[in-house]
């Protein structure tokens, strides 16, 4: 048996040279586990640095956006509201929104600027239109009922793209809000 000598001038440097990096490392990779910092919330309720441009929480979300916000995230897919989306797309650096409903659906009203890339397709389209598998991308559907998005979303995910959102209020609650639509059926409208 054999005896360590620690004084207590070297534990207490050995335990601030350990918070100091555990710190480090909180920062450097990210609450969220990914190594960017987006912001994700800690345990502590705390928010770690933000090295990437994630969207700003929104101040209150319903019941209808907090329910579908849990499903999407335990998916491992990153939720939008209606304000952080449009947020993002009057930035410098709008992601790439995919209306995931019908041709006829897209023909007639989507988001502005939005393409098309049916749920059903996804796998055989995305990898020729979307050769970026770190491209912020921002699927949606029609609604908060509506099931396409998260499908799109899983199945990019799938496909290794690595920065995929899911808009669950879609085009109802976009339309419903007055933000920018295009397509044959809205362009009298606006």
């Amino acid at each position: 048996m054999f005896h360590i000598n620690i004084n207590r001038k070297t534990l207490l440097l050995a335990g601030f040279g350990l918070v100091a990096l555990l710190g480090f490392a909180a920062i450097t990779y990210g609450a969220c586990g990914k190594g960017h910092g987006c912001g994700a919330a800690r345990p502590c309720g705390q928010k770690a640095l933000c090295t990437k441009s994630a969207p700003a929480e929104p101040a209150e979300m319903t019941a209808e956006e907090k329910a579908a916000s849990v499903k999407v995230q335990a998916a491992g897919i990153g939720y939008l509201t209606a304000a952080q989306l449009s947020t993002m797309l009057r930035s410098g650096k709008p992601p790439v929104v995919i209306d995931v409903l019908s041709p006829k659906s897209y023909t007639g009203s989507r988001i502005k600027g939005a393409i098309n890339i049916p749920y059903s397709k996804i796998n055989a389209i995305a990898p020729t239109v979307l050769p970026d598998k770190s491209a912020q991308i921002v699927v949606y559907c029609a609604n908060y009922q509506c099931g396409a998005s998260l499908s799109a979303a899983k199945t990019l995910k799938a496909l290794g793209y690595t920065n995929v959102h899911d808009y669950k209020g879609g085009l109802a609650e976009w339309t419903s809000k007055g933000l920018p639509l295009e397509g044959s059926n809205v362009a009298s409208k606006q």
